[in-house]
């Protein structure tokens, strides 16, 4: 059980992933990316601020490579994360298990001490007849 909800996790999680990255792709690909136009209310606009104040941060550009090794390391802390999920939904399903079984055992004892009770309330009832 816990094997089958675990590869449940594993696909729902690639499937949502490219399924994330094909919306991306797309967007970027087809200009779907909506455009801001003055007319827009931003309510916080902090950039009067910026301009005061001089700023000696600089910026890097992004190149293929950088992107590449930030998707690689986002992808092995998913996978990671991933592994751990798995773990604690293996433990989760066991702890059920564990707690059905002892409700079973629970329940076969109510069973067995409801099936004397009616014995003895019978057998006591039929002394009384007799």
């Amino acid at each position: 059980m816990a094997n089958k909800f675990g590869k449940f996790l594993l696909f729902s999680a690639a499937v949502g992933a490219a399924a994330a990255g094909a919306y991306y792709y797309f967007q970027k690909k087809g200009g779907m990316v909506q455009e801001t136009t003055e007319d827009d209310e931003d309510y916080d606009d902090f950039s009067e601020d910026l301009d005061e104040e001089e700023s000696e941060r600089s910026y890097v550009a992004l190149s293929k490579e950088t992107m590449e090794n930030a998707a690689k390391t986002v992808a092995e802390k998913a996978e990671e994360v991933m592994d751990s999920a798995e773990d604690i939904v293996e433990t989760a399903v066991d702890k059920v298990a564990d707690a059905v079984e002892k409700a079973e055992e629970v329940a076969e004892q109510i069973k067995e001490n409801v099936e004397e009770k009616v014995e003895e309330f019978f057998d006591d009832e039929e002394e009384e007849m007799i």
